[in-house]
């Protein structure tokens, strides 16, 4: 199946809503407030009525028009039209080439769209994936809740190096270098804080070498002998051909939303929990 490239883009803050600040200061201090951002399910009710001067979270459109109102509308990029999103999403079925079909795609409007496989809709909740030109936007069922931001595509994000199996990604300063498993998401340290809390390893306390975040509970702070979650590439660098996740991007896999930022560096939650960590802060829920 032909892929569609992931669109950078420079977007507003994500904001880790409930993180308790530690080792710096808290989530949201000097930047966007917390309850200015917030997920669609906080911003819209069972219908998706919205109070006029409560805008929707950066990157979501709202629901998708019949009959795939039980899709939520999310922006791939700033340029994104929320507006021919929809007028696209609106034409599908009226062409003999439109085949709504696991693995296969079809041209609306000048819009190249791509269902994804179904292994692809059950770990990336990505059910149609659209673009053109500079635009790009993806549907993701309403039942689904994901961080404010842009939505990249995960398998633009596979990894290229020999043996290399999960999502891999990095910061645009390429401190930060995070993998997504089958089970959990990692990042290994870098330039971590010096403050972090120390862990056991080998029966002495040690500076943890990573921070990991399971689909359900709060993240961890662990040791490990060599990078874990970095993308060790053919010409034998570590993190060399990892692609960058660009600052308010968010890229979603298996319940686990991240994102990145210029000050607070990477950013991820699982819906009730998640970290934030920088080369000189973190915060944990």
């Amino acid at each position: 199946m032909n892929r569609i490239v992931a669109i950078p883009a420079l977007v507003s803050l994500l904001v880790l809503t409930g993180c308790t600040g530690a080792g710096g200061n808290p989530p949201g201090t000097g930047g966007t407030p917390t309850s200015a951002v917030k997920t669609p399910s906080e911003a819209a009710t069972e219908d998706d009525t919205v109070v006029a001067d409560e805008p929707l979270p950066v990157g979501l459109c709202g629901q998708a028009p019949a009959p795939l109102s039980d899709q939520r509308v999310y922006q791939g990029s700033k340029e994104t039209d929320c507006g021919q999103a929809r007028d696209a999403l609106t034409a599908f079925g009226r062409g003999e080439d439109s085949v709504d079909e696991s693995g296969h795609g079809t041209l609306v409007d000048g819009w190249s769209c791509v269902f994804p496989m179904d292994n692809e809709i059950v770990d990336y909740a990505i059910t149609l994936s659209c673009e053109k030109g500079g635009q790009r936007f993806v549907l993701r069922p309403r039942s689904v809740a994901v961080p404010a931001g842009y939505a990249v595509l995960p398998w633009d994000y596979e990894g290229t190096a020999t043996g290399a199996a999960g999502i891999y990604f990095t910061t645009e300063s390429r401190k930060h270098h995070c993998s997504f498993t089958e089970t959990e998401l990692g990042c290994d340290n870098f330039n971590f804080p010096d403050d972090l809390p120390p862990v056991r390893y080998m029966g002495q306390p040690q500076q943890p070498t990573a921070i990991v975040l399971e689909p359900q509970g709060s993240p961890r702070f662990e040791v490990y002998g060599d990078p874990t979650f970095t993308q060790y590439s053919d010409s034998g660098e570590w993190g060399a051909d990892t692609r960058v996740l660009g600052y308010g991007e968010v890229l979603w896999v298996r319940g686990i939303g991240c994102t990145t930022d210029p000050d607070r560096g990477v950013v991820c939650t699982n819906g009730q929990h998640g970290f934030e960590i920088s080369s000189k802060r973190y915060a944990i829920n």
